[in-house]
């Protein structure tokens, strides 16, 4: 039947038509099961509900249910495939109020979701109406992007970020039904944001920057926010986004996509720290070094502020910008730390390794971008250690239940029986089995990596070896010796010849490898 022919209620009716005739043909009993499985007309129940009431096993209830729905769909007058092209693109909330009759039959909307899900051979319907997701996924992109935003745009960085997403548009429907975003014709418009993301969120189009209250007047008037900002009087809190929000003049705040990109932290930090020694003083107001240093007065003053201010800790300065003054000093007194250090504070405290949404949660910014900076620098400084792919902990916590310099002693036996760049997943293998533990290849390299310079090894990436590394790491490894139109046995074989590696990690290397051509 050319089903691309008819109308939604004729597809409707059909169905209507082929459930009947099917029940015509069984038994009252199959019927009942059937009914009471499917939820149509009867309430849905489990199998061991039904088995109980036929006096039978929950498998042999099984079995009939199997067997008759088989039969069922091989008696249907559409073809799954045939259905599923024509319900897909009518499949959202409103699809009930087309189906009315059919869905009347159900005992529940999940119910009548989940048999179109049976007869076209697809799952969790439901859930396609229905998608769960997080209400705020959009709020970071409004911040950053400001509004409106084109809907195929908001498409675009959804999909990137959730690969799981199977109908985009039911969740542009199902949030603009629950009044998270505003959509009219090709362009979406936020509701619910937090407020300091709805000033970001407006200061995008204001490249001079706003007074608060102007800010203030106009989030309000649109409405991106969920709580109203005071128009009388600062919400200090409201402009505390650092990522996309900065002080730019007195009550005048300003996107951070304003600031000058060729503005080096380095270079800044650096002068100032020459201007410290040459003045030997500890605490300067910054406006005062800022004066002094030609440099610094090439940018605009909020801009180098903005940097002292989020990023100083890191360099050894340390800014104080209470009552209008901005001071800055090589000093800190005993209520201040960098965030280093609240980094290893909260790792000593826990019970278990922190992720990276976890330490960005401890700094000031609340940023994963600054989290992943202060990471790399600890691990590089070996203050910190990565046990698993994305956990970190102090090194005293991470091996205080193994005999350390065994361990180490191990790695060292480990390379010089290879004699070429050992991956980490070796480590894994080897010395799991030894000491008859599961450790992840990240533990065993955390030990290498904060041994490496102690013990005389070579690191690049995460290779090491005893002798000196003539590639960069694993990937330039791959560039040079495997070759994409080989197979991935082939390529494991000619990457053995260079790297020690467990045929596991290899293979995953060179899909990944592959998968960037």
């Amino acid at each position: 039947m050319y089903f691309n022919r008819l109308s939604l209620s004729k597809i409707e009716k059909i169905l209507l038509d082929d459930i009947d005739l099917y029940f015509d043909k069984i038994n009252e009993e199959d019927v009942d099961i059937l009914q009471r499985r499917w939820g149509f007309v009867e309430q849905k129940q489990t199998l061991e509900e039904i088995a109980l009431d036929f006096n039978i096993t929950r498998e042999r209830i099984r079995q009939k249910e199997s067997k008759l729905t088989n039969r069922f769909l091989q008696s249907l007058r559409i073809s799954t495939e045939g259905l599923w092209e024509y319900i897909e693109p009518e499949l959202n909330s409103d699809l009930k109020l087309k189906f009315e009759d059919f869905y009347s039959c159900f005992s529940s909307e999940r119910d009548f979701y989940d048999f179109l899900g049976l007869i076209c051979n697809q799952e969790d319907l439901y859930e396609y109406v229905y998608p769960e997701i997080d209400k705020s996924i959009f709020n970071t992109y409004f911040a950053e992007h400001g509004a409106p935003i084109q809907i195929e745009d908001l498409k675009e960085y959804l999909l990137s970020n959730n690969k799981k997403i199977r109908n985009f548009n039911n969740i542009i429907r199902y949030f603009s039904l629950q009044e998270i975003l505003l959509i009219k014709d090709q362009y979406v418009w936020p509701k619910l944001l937090k407020k300091s993301e709805a000033i970001a969120c407006i200061l995008v189009d204001h490249k001079k920057g706003l007074p608060w209250f102007e800010v203030a007047k106009i989030v309000n008037a649109k409405g991106y926010s969920r709580y109203e900002i005071d128009e009388d009087r600062l919400d200090n809190a409201a402009f505390d986004l650092p990522d996309f929000i900065y002080l730019a003049g007195k009550g005048i705040y300003k996107h951070t996509s304003f600031i000058n990109e060729s503005i080096s932290l380095e270079e800044i930090f650096n002068e100032l720290k020459k201007y410290f020694e040459i003045n030997q003083r500890n605490t300067y107001h910054l406006n005062e070094c800022y004066l002094a240093l030609p440099f610094l007065k090439q940018f605009d003053y909020y801009e180098v502020r903005y940097f002292v201010k989020n990023f100083g800790e890191d360099f050894g300065f340390y800014f104080n910008g209470r009552s209008q003054v901005d001071s800055i000093s090589l000093e800190r007194d005993f209520k201040n730390i960098t965030q280093k250090d609240v980094i290893i504070e909260a790792m000593n405290r826990s019970f278990k390794p922190l992720t990276k949404v976890e330490v960005a949660s401890l700094l000031k910014s609340k940023s994963i971008g600054h989290a992943g900076y202060y990471l790399d620098q600890m691990l590089e400084e070996g203050s910190i250690v990565q046990v698993e792919r994305m956990l970190y902990t102090t090194p005293q916590l991470a091996y205080k239940n193994i005999d350390l310099n065994i361990y180490i002693n191990s790695i060292n036996d480990i390379l010089c029986e290879y004699l070429k760049p050992v991956e980490p997943s070796i480590f894994k293998e080897k010395l799991n089995s030894i000491f008859s533990q599961s450790y992840s290849k990240y533990f065993y390299s955390s030990i290498a990596r904060l041994y490496c310079d102690e013990k005389g090894w070579f690191r690049r990436q995460n290779l090491y070896s005893i002798n000196p590394i003539k590639f960069n790491g694993l990937k330039s490894i791959l560039d040079a010796v495997c070759d994409v139109s080989k197979s991935n046995v082939e390529n494991v074989a000619l990457l053995d010849e260079y790297v020690a590696i467990t045929r596991e990690t290899g293979i995953r290397a060179i899909l990944n490898w592959k998968n960037t051509f």
